[in-house]
């Protein structure tokens, strides 16, 4: 007969997690059980079963958190409880082996996770509430790691299906150079194979000039100066040509903090280079034309100019006005055209000189700026307000002094009021530095602002006014040579305000 805590007339716990089924064959052995589970501090709740049958039927209802059966019941094994075909119980199990049983203990091996074989006696049954709170802390440890290596595997099944798929090359590589192992992409971007690649070192496939980026990179990573390493560098494909690369390259340590390998992305951008290198020649082919012309050009116009002068002078009394007019005519337009070619000359010069080590005081360049505008401009000084201080900036002195100059005597040219004075400042955030020229003239309409800084183009408001379009073309290059960019907003209650924004690193040592 079942004890009177019999599976079969218990109903599913209502806490399983601290439920033990226990299947016992002889009613003796249960109530020493019994006692031992009703001692102080036992802290589970015990389910008792005299057969297979009982088991399963307490199973049918809920999963305990622990089961301990005798290994041969009066209906079957033990093992019977959990069929192959059903893979791992969802608990622990115990199984109780008599004295001198010869029966091989393994047949469930492989298919228990957390499984205990325990020769049955009087002091083990006294001492089960213990053993299950060992078998529980042990089935709850085993857990947490068939979790960890879940979770593990899934991510490693996830990084290697992102590594072996990417677009572009990503490769494992140990801290001393070597490659672990290479995605298909890597490979035909260098022309090797997989075997030919893990045989050497990223070393061997690199520009001698670039040798230093990637040691550096690891230097850094392994000291802990930074997370990952962004940085461009030259291989060697197979056939001897020059392969662009733009590598991320991250550290990967373990639990300890111990360095295991590097990750390395590695995106081909050999077309690029190459499109920026013909951009770079077709520049130098423009900037070169552009001189030549000015500076040919300029060679016949300047006696072009003289000898008009002269004529109108020498023989002013002997030409009618009609002639002296002409002459008149030929001489401006020379002067417009020497203007002209000189404004293409500092243009085409603009972004060829280095930075300089040591930062330009910009306070003094606006000065010499005024200074130099007081013969166009008599009462310049009267009509600017400086905001000091401007913050110095490493640019060479002669473009700092072209881009003020043009920003300023446009201020002057165009902007000047009665409603306020033309207005520099500036101001630093980190690496870069920004000027502002504010007048409060008419302004500019809104849908030119985009267009004033191309070359040759002149406003709307700015055309009765003497000039060529090309003073502003030479400040956005001059901005753009530095890191930089030029735009213009309008000023509150009417004008104009032209910001220059340079990129201004530190000196390298």
């Amino acid at each position: 007969m079942p004890d009177s805590r019999s599976a079969d007339q218990e109903k599913p716990p209502g806490s399983p997690a601290s439920t033990v089924l226990v299947v016992l064959e002889r009613p003796g052995q249960a109530r020493l059980l019994r006692q031992a589970f009703a001692s102080p501090g036992a802290g589970l709740r015990v389910v008792l079963a005299a057969s297979l049958a009982e088991a399963r039927s307490y199973l049918a209802r809920g999963n305990p958190a622990l089961a301990v059966l005798d290994r041969v019941l009066p209906d079957g094994r033990a093992s019977e409880l959990f069929p192959v075909e059903q893979g791992h119980p969802a608990f622990p199990v115990i199984i109780l082996t008599d004295p001198g049983d010869s029966a091989e203990p393994a047949e469930l091996d492989g298919r228990v996770g957390s499984l205990d074989y325990l020769a049955k006696s009087d002091a083990v049954l006294l001492a089960l509430p213990q053993i299950a709170e060992l078998a529980l802390r042990r089935w709850r440890d085993s857990l947490e790691h068939r979790k960890a290596a879940e979770a593990l595997r899934i991510s490693e099944a996830r990084f290697r299906g992102a590594f072996e798929t990417a677009a572009h090359g990503m490769a494992l590589v140990g801290t001393d150079g070597h490659f672990q192992q290479v995605n298909q992409a890597f490979c035909t971007m260098l022309g090797y194979s997989e075997a030919e690649l893990l045989a050497t070192d990223f070393q061997s496939l690199t520009h001698p000039e670039d040798l230093g980026k990637g040691p550096d990179c690891i230097r850094q990573l392994l000291a802990g100066e930074t997370l990952v390493c962004h940085f461009e560098k030259r291989y060697y494909h197979k056939q001897g040509s020059i392969i662009w690369a733009l590598l991320s390259v991250t550290l990967v340590r373990d639990g300890m903090g111990n360095p295991l390998h590097l990750v390395a992305q590695i995106l081909d951008i050999t077309e690029r280079k190459q499109g920026e290198e013909k951009l770079r020649e077709a520049n130098r082919e423009l900037e070169a034309f552009v001189h030549t012309i000015s500076h040919d050009l300029r060679t016949p116009l300047t006696p072009i100019i003289g000898f008009a002068g002269y004529l109108k002078e020498t023989y002013q009394g002997s030409l009618d006005s009609h002639a002296t007019e002409i002459l008149g005519d030929i001489e401006t337009q020379g002067n417009k055209m020497l203007v002209l070619l000189e404004d293409l000359l500092e243009l085409a010069q603009a972004g060829h000189l280095k930075r300089p080590r040591r930062p330009v005081c910009t306070e003094e360049i606006v000065s010499e700026v005024i200074e130099t505008l007081k013969s166009q401009f008599p009462h310049a000084a009267a009509n600017m307000e400086i905001a000091p201080p401007l913050p110095p900036v490493r640019a060479p002195r002669t473009l700092l002094f072209q881009l003020f100059s043009n920003l300023i005597g446009n201020a002057f040219r165009y902007g000047l009021s009665a409603k306020g004075p033309v207005q520099v400042g500036g101001e630093r955030n980190g690496g870069r530095v920004r000027f502002f020229i504010r007048d409060h003239g008419p302004g500019i309409p809104a849908e030119e602002r985009e267009r004033i800084f191309a070359l040759f183009y002149r406003g709307t408001t700015g055309r009765d006014n003497p000039g060529t379009g090309i003073g502003l073309a030479t400040v956005r290059k001059i901005a753009q040579s530095f890191e930089g960019r030029c735009w213009v907003e309008e000023t509150p209650g009417g004008g104009s305000t032209f910001w220059v924004e340079l990129g201004d690193p530190p000196a390298e040592e």
